[in-house]
């Protein structure tokens, strides 16, 4: 699959009120896993960062893990994968329902490095978390990963990037129901996220 990143000339504070999300995540191709949350998001770029958002309702939501580099994978998670490179290498930015972060970068699942604290800082969240009328809980992430974050590239401006891939993803290894969701669809027997192989084309505009 492909997806299109616009251009938006906007903020951080300006971009997180935004209420429209053209995207899903609804592959689930691990049947054992029946739990199906819905889950939407909406992404631009802004030259100097990448501007996106997800919007989830759930049955169960877990929020365990409050600092850098946790294993937020084990929460309510969304997770937003990237390669500059065609998928030789990429960033792993996992974010659980209260916007704590894991992020990582390398060939593979086990070949990672884990972004220092000073770059994870750069990278700014919102959390939302409430119940809709069904009783569902509803949580949104607002994001904003800037160019400097991505320590192990030298990129000055994402504006008509070429060979950039990479897939978003929705999981919780620990909900009392857990589920792997992606937006490119992974064909793998076991849920592994951490193949590139199976990343879609990101085209920024």
């Amino acid at each position: 699959m492909q997806i299109q990143i616009p251009f938006l000339n906007q903020s951080f504070e300006e971009f997180k009120m935004c209420s429209q999300y053209p995207h899903s995540i609804s592959n689930n191709q691990w049947l054992a896993y029946t739990n199906f949350p819905a889950i939407v998001f909406v992404i631009f770029h802004n030259e100097n960062s990448i501007l996106l958002k997800y919007r989830i309702n759930e049955k169960h939501i877990r929020a365990v893990n409050t600092a850098l580099n946790e294993l937020v994978y084990e929460d309510s998670c969304v997770e937003f994968f990237i390669s500059f490179n065609n998928g030789e290498t990429y960033y792993n930015f996992e974010f659980n329902c209260l916007g704590n972060l894991l992020a990582g970068y390398g060939t593979g699942k086990v070949d990672r490095v884990l972004l220092d604290e000073p770059a994870l800082k750069k990278i700014k969240t919102e959390s939302v978390i409430a119940k809709n009328a069904l009783g569902e809980w509803q949580w949104t992430l607002a994001i904003e990963i800037p160019v400097s974050a991505f320590s192990f590239n030298s990129i000055k401006s994402l504006k008509d990037m070429e060979g950039v891939k990479g897939n978003f993803y929705k999981c919780g290894d620990k909900l009392p129901e857990p589920h792997f969701l992606t937006w490119n669809e992974i064909k793998n027997d076991e849920p592994n996220f951490h193949l590139p192989t199976f990343f879609g084309d990101f085209l920024f505009k």
